[in-house]
């Protein structure tokens, strides 16, 4: 799956697995130049990420409904309607 904004496609990963959702973004060091998609989760977490990211929260047909850009480490997030 992939993600276009403007004229660049980012490729998204989808995370089904439990070791995966639970590794995800964390510990890395390195420029991120991909997506992951965690699917059916209401709650996100920036916890022992090294960098900053962008969060979206996206309904059961994958409409974003809440955007978060620029989000620091060591915050949680929840939104109810989110899938």
């Amino acid at each position: 799956m992939y993600l276009k904004i403007n004229k660049k496609k980012i490729q998204i990963k989808e995370y089904n697995k439990i070791i995966d959702r639970i590794k995800s973004l964390k510990f890395v060091l390195e420029k991120i130049d991909y997506g992951i998609k965690l699917p059916n989760k209401k709650k996100a977490s920036t916890y022992f990420f090294c960098q900053r990211v962008d969060i979206c929260f996206t309904d059961k047909e994958d409409n974003i409904i809440f955007l978060l850009d620029n989000v620091k480490t060591e915050k949680k997030f929840f939104k109810f309607k989110a899938k």
